[in-house]
């Protein structure tokens, strides 16, 4: 009986190849980009899943605030993990993680093979209890307590030593040789597994935090936020319980330290605390000052799970529209089976049969273009390749679901309805309205222009932002501006080396500064007016030389720049418009400042001139008060910003490489363009709009295959009326506004029905950012005439045809 029932599926699929072939191309459009984006999701929330207890381990962030003005960081003050282990016996585990600086390595063996390392932490010896991390040789207890230790990956490891000293376990004990002149030994202690993609710790290198420097190892700020904090909290140990611990630290220890030379002293909205995060919120659910890395968006995560399952949705609606209207036409077909004897239960297991065989082709070929839609992952998700994160099995199962799933959903309707009505009404051609009439299937469309309206909208306002980001005046040139990470190099070369790269005429600026927009390498110092030391502000602050504002393209608005002839700028301070409102000053310009009242490092300072407010962060975030001093020695890094004029870019950057060998012939350059750093800060903004694309596109056009299906289904129900109505004089034009007209109200109501519904949702997206487009009306209604454009062409590109058909051919079997 069921080889009888393929055969009647497989006759029926060859009498109505284009239906079928509508059918099946739109449902496996829809499965294949579902799966692939259900790959992507279930990729963005593995992140550090991998770990051993990852549900016990938390990162501690900093969160304080005066309350007008609010600080988020993702490290802590380095003397917090003592703090932990002292005061809180719920921790089973505690460590710090902090970025040193850049290292220039050698391997043992050869002293001319030279590295540039940007990817160094440095972490107590406690790090590997509390991220256990696999080891191929070492000690995890032991590796990090020695300084000049190293942990290295497996895969850093081959790039200095090779894959043979790799796979016959020669890399422990081996060492590096640091510095420009190799002369600081470091002792390679373990090795582990290669890290994985999916986990936000990113690093080439772990040295022991035992080679601070003593003034940073017993560095006992309490408002330093600059270590990566890590816990492991003992089994069955509420997250709440060490919460309050953790508050109760920042009480006693932290907020007297922020109290003291704070305007805010006395006031109870004043406050600082210590928040956890789970381990695996950080990926998805974090973005705060002193991330390691940009992370992702949960937001954005669930947004493309919710486009997943709405264009599987409209692949569905198509299917489920196109083989209920098909199986309409075969009303006398069944009638005439009643007639002969045949049961409810046959025409029920008919109809399942062929919406189930329908389904597994489509299926089948969905599975085919989801390893095309692999091809193009790397420049829609900026992951590379995704992996095959299910199996054979796996894949095998999701499969099988959705073949029963959605061939059991569209072949349910006219496999329980169609065998209810009576031989005689079939056969007279009057079936009942709920078959006939198409209500559900006017609903089925309005409820995919719904979603299509709303995802032309969606895409057209996520690309508006997404262009504002890189149009957006910044306050600074971000163009052609090359940024080499100098981490003190070349030092007291540096007017030397500015005067070496001016001799090329493309570098039109070049200048020193241990900050450069959009790096997050600002700190913090605490300034006040003279007098008011116990009202100071705590302000982002940087140093620059003297060519640094004109290098990077920034305004001055009142008094000067720095100049390198005038010896008191070592005292002078420039600052920017938020600052000088933050510290309430009138005529700025020669007033005195004191930077850090009562500590060691207190300075005397003055204004000498004011520029304009530029983002140095995220367009996320509001433009901060900022100072800026002339540079000076420093401790930690530094960088080179050079601004090249347009033409030959790649010429020009072979340039700078050539004069940095030789400044520096044993310390490998690195750089970058300081527009491509920039845009990594909307980069989950960019992929968003990419993927809106892309899928958007994809859903309209399987929206229009249903409903170019669905209109051959009217005209072949409605072919004897076009025919009769031509006979007696309608035009072409009379059959084409006959057959658009209910489309065209169907449109209309979904736009009704879309356009509030995606102008909240925007709304609330738009909220995540301080500097954001304004909403039009336009904008939606350009998303609906989209949408009604596109239901028109596809509905009059058929109905003109059967406009122009004979009508005598229509009346022919009368």
């Amino acid at each position: 009986m069921l080889l009888n029932y393929l055969k009647i599926a497989q006759r029926n699929l060859l009498r109505n190849k284009l239906t079928a072939g509508i059918n099946i191309l739109g449902l496996g459009i829809g499965i294949a980009a579902c799966l692939v984006i259900w790959q992507y999701v279930q990729w963005e929330r593995s992140y550090d899943a991998f770990f051993p207890d990852a549900q016990r381990i938390y990162r501690l962030n900093t969160h304080w605030g005066d309350g007008k003005l609010e600080e988020r960081f993702a490290t802590t003050p380095p003397p917090l993990a003592e703090a932990i282990r002292n005061n809180i016996p719920e921790v089973e585990a505690v460590s710090r993680l902090y970025y040193w600086s850049d290292f220039t390595m050698r391997p043992d063996h050869d002293f001319d093979k030279i590295f540039r390392e940007t990817k160094v932490y440095a972490a107590d010896a406690d790090f590997f209890k509390v991220l256990k991390f696999k080891f191929l040789a070492g000690d995890p207890a032991t590796a990090l307590q020695n300084p000049t230790s190293v942990v290295m990956p497996r895969k850093v490891a081959i790039r200095y030593f090779g894959k043979k000293a790799v796979e016959n376990n020669h890399i422990l004990g081996r060492y590096l040789k640091g510095g420009k002149d190799g002369g600081t030994p470091w002792k390679i202690t373990g090795l582990i597994e290669d890290l994985p993609a999916n986990t936000h710790l990113q690093f080439d290198f772990l040295v022991s935090s035992n080679s601070y420097p003593e003034d940073l190892h017993r560095n006992q700020i309490w408002t330093w936020p600059v270590m990566h904090t890590y816990m492991l909290l003992k089994k069955d140990i509420a997250t709440a319980a060490a919460q309050r611990k953790l508050n109760q630290l920042a009480q006693t220890y932290a907020l007297p330290s922020l109290q003291k030379n704070n305007e805010a002293t006395k006031s109870a909205s004043l406050f600082l605390r210590f928040p956890l995060q789970g381990l695996r919120d950080i990926h998805l659910k974090s973005d705060l000052l002193q991330e390691m890395a940009p992370n992702g968006n949960a937001t954005y995560v669930n947004t493309l799970s919710t486009i997943s399952l709405f264009i599987l949705l409209l692949a569905c609606i198509n299917y489920i529209n196109l083989f209920t209207a098909q199986a309409t036409l075969r009303a006398k077909e069944v009638g005439v089976k009643k007639a002969v004897g045949a049961r409810g239960k046959q025409l029920v297991t008919q109809f399942l049969t062929e919406s189930l065989v329908l389904c597994s082709m489509a299926t089948l070929l969905g599975f085919v273009f989801m390893q095309g839609f692999y091809q193009g992952a790397a420049s829609l998700f900026g992951k590379g390749m995704l992996q095959q994160l299910w199996s054979a099995p796996q894949m095998l199962l999701i499969g099988l679901g959705i073949v029963a799933g959605i061939g059991l959903l569209a072949g349910i309707y006219p496999a329980l309805y169609m065998p209810r009505f009576q031989p005689l009404q079939v056969l007279k051609d009057s079936l009942p309205n709920g078959l006939q009439g198409g209500n559900i299937r006017n609903a089925l469309v309005v409820f995919q222009f719904v979603i299509s309206i709303g995802l032309i909208a969606t895409t057209l306002i996520v690309n508006q932002q997404v262009s504002y980001f890189k149009n957006r005046q910044l306050g600074f040139d971000k163009e052609n501006v090359l940024v080499i990470q100098n981490d003190r190099e070349i030092e007291e070369a540096r007017e030397a080396f500015k005067a070496a790269l001016r001799q090329n005429s493309a570098i039109v600026q070049a200048s020193f500064s241990t900050g450069v927009p959009g790096l997050q390498t600002y700190q913090t110092r605490d300034f006040s007016t003279e007098g008011n030391s116990d009202k100071g502000k705590g302000i982002n602050w940087y140093q620059i030389d003297d060519a640094y504002l004109p290098t990077m393209g920034m305004e001055l608005v009142a008094g000067r720049n720095f100049s390198k002839t005038i010896a008191s700028d070592t005292f002078g301070l420039v600052l920017n418009e938020s600052a000088v409102r933050a510290l309430g000053l009138q005529d700025p310009i020669g007033k005195y400042l004191i930077k850090n009242a009562g500590a060691n490092d207190e300075q005397k300072l003055q204004v000498i001139g004011v520029i304009k407010d530029f983002n140095f962060e995220s367009l996320h975030h509001t433009i901060k008060p900022l100072a800026l001093q002339l540079l000076s020695d420093f401790v930690f890094k530094d960088y080179v910003a050079i601004r090249i004029s347009g033409g030959d870019l790649e010429k020009s950057v072979a340039f700078v490489e050539q004069q940095w060998k030789a400044f520096e012939p044993n310390v490998p350059i690195t750089y970058n363009f300081l527009d491509q750093k920039l845009d990594q800060h909307f980069q989950a903004e960019t992929q968003l709009s990419r993927v809106l694309n892309l899928f958007t596109g994809l859903a309209l056009f399987i929206a229009c295959l249903g409903l170019y299906g669905l209109v051959l289904f009217i005209i072949e129900r409605r072919r004897k009326e076009i025919g009769i109505r031509k006979i007696i004089g309608a035009s072409a034009l009379d059959i084409l506004f006959l057959l658009n007209k209910n489309f065209l109200g169907l449109t209309l109501l979904a736009f009704v029905i879309a356009s509030p519904i995606a102008w909240y949702a925007m709304i609330r997206w738009l909220e995540n950012f301080a500097y954001r487009i304004q909403l039009h009306w336009w904008v939606f209604a350009l998303a609906g005439l989209a949408a009604l454009g596109i239901a028109l062409l596809t509905v009059s590109f058929q109905a003109l045809r059967a406009a122009f058909n004979n009508p005598v051919k229509s009346l022919r079997n009368e």
